[in-house]
């Protein structure tokens, strides 16, 4: 029999070990308040673990917003990842 899992609410059959430690990772880190980067070569899945990130999160029941950044000017994307806290800023995380 092959290894399933639940996967964005549908059974997947997962043989990668390497594959079933990632989606055990997305649920840990879902699960916690933590802000993450996805990084990657284009077509390397980054939006599908987006996905699954919000899908595993307190934050599921709202909608999921689609961003591509490819698409925005470089200025909104540093302001948009700034943190700012009490007037100060730590500067962009990008």
């Amino acid at each position: 029999m092959q290894p399933t899992k639940m996967f964005l609410g549908m059974e997947a059959v997962i043989e990668s070990e390497q594959i079933r430690t990632l989606l055990g990772t997305i649920e840990r880190v879902a699960r916690s308040q933590a802000t993450v980067l996805i990084t990657g070569e284009s077509g390397s899945g980054k939006e599908l673990i987006a996905r699954a990130v919000h899908h595993y999160s307190s934050r599921s029941h709202k909608p999921w917003v689609d961003l591509s950044c490819a698409a925005l000017p470089e200025h909104l994307i540093e302001a948009s990842c700034s943190v700012t806290k009490k007037g100060l800023s730590a500067g962009p995380i990008l």
